[in-house]
């Protein structure tokens, strides 16, 4: 051990951790920096290890090892040891480590296939439940929700965050704004922010919403959230819970599942996200972004409007096969070629 160590328990070490990345990154990404580490914490507490001097690499090998062996996803194994070597870099820093030690944390690097999730509220869905939305139950927020989701394939932190003043009713735009001290963060920070254009009948949705189902109540900050519950602005855990609800597929049409939807379980409150074909807020990001890209929306306006990065888009996001892909090409390319 290096005579200039200084004495860190693990505890301690996260603790400083946190508190050093709190001014960089967003609180959503700070929590999720906590839930990962929270993990090492607690191995370190089963194999007595109290002192972050004595983390070795057989130590790091151990404890990815320890990882593996609780059966989790390439990709969720890899998230984890990323974030775990950043905090080990730190920990150098402040000396509560072996310089080098970060190098030697394992990580992971699954197949591209592996890196992808394939769920995804696809067009061929998406559409039967706005049409049923617009025809049975207009201007409900379950309508407005799923209309501005889908249209600006926007991340739940973005809608969670939006307030009354960021819908611009006449214009026809919704301005996504970063206000860390008030309690709504997005993902990168100012560099999310950005003014994202919204058809008629979007704006028309959120109008009827507006004027006849949302609560007219202020968040803890005093602000007026654009999307509400009766007790303010909802927790990105209740928008999710919204998503699952308001994509059901029995909700347009027959149960592809063989269930009565009249005594179906996953028809009940608490109970949406058990139905195999509901979908979380995430996939329907997923399958917007693809649906502006098989529409010929070029893809450096998609990376603008849903900011989010080529390389991310084509690896995450675009779910079209290579015929679709191939197609959209062919309209683009061959009008340019000339043959002689």
């Amino acid at each position: 051990m290096s005579e200039n160590l200084q004495p860190t328990t693990p505890e301690e070490g996260i603790e400083k951790y946190l508190a050093h990345r709190k001014i960089e990154v967003s609180e959503e990404t700070l929590q999720t920096y906590d839930y990962r580490l929270r993990k090492f914490n607690r191995w370190t507490d089963e194999v007595g290890l109290d002192n972050l001097n004595d983390l070795t690499g057989r130590k790091l090998d151990e404890y990815e090892r320890h990882r593996r062996q609780q059966g989790i996803k390439k990709t969720t194994l890899k998230g984890d040891m990323k974030d775990f070597r950043m905090a080990v870099r730190y920990w150098e820093r402040i000396e509560a480590v072996a310089d080098g030690l970060a190098d030697k944390v394992p990580v992971v690097n699954p197949k591209k296939h592996e890196e992808v999730s394939q769920e995804t509220l696809d067009e061929e869905s998406a559409m039967p439940l706005l049409r049923y939305y617009r025809h049975r139950t207009p201007g409900t927020r379950n309508h407005a929700f799923l209309e501005l989701a889908w249209s600006t394939a926007a991340r739940v932190s973005g809608l969670q965050a939006l307030d009354m003043r960021d819908f611009y009713p006449e214009e026809g735009y919704v301005w996504f704004r970063h206000r860390p001290g008030q309690g709504t963060s997005l993902k990168k920070n100012y560099a999310s922010e950005r003014v994202v254009s919204i058809p008629d009948r979007v704006v028309e949705a959120l109008r009827g919403y507006i004027s006849d189902k949302r609560y007219a109540v202020r968040d803890d900050h005093g602000r007026h959230p654009l999307f509400t519950s009766q007790q303010g602005r909802p927790h990105k855990n209740t928008i999710r819970g919204w998503s699952y609800h308001m994509t059901q597929p029995c909700r347009y049409g027959d149960c592809p599942h063989g269930y009565d939807p009249a005594e179906c379980d996953f028809r009940e409150h608490g109970y949406y996200s058990k139905c195999p074909s509901s979908k979380s807020t995430h996939p329907i990001r997923k399958g917007s972004i693809s649906w502006h890209l098989g529409n010929g929306v070029p893809m450096e306006l998609v990376e603008a409007r849903c900011d989010a990065s080529r390389e991310v888009i084509e690896l995450h996001y675009d779910m079209r096969s290579p015929e679709e892909r191939m197609q959209h090409r062919r309209g683009t390319v061959l009008p340019k070629l000339k043959y002689a």
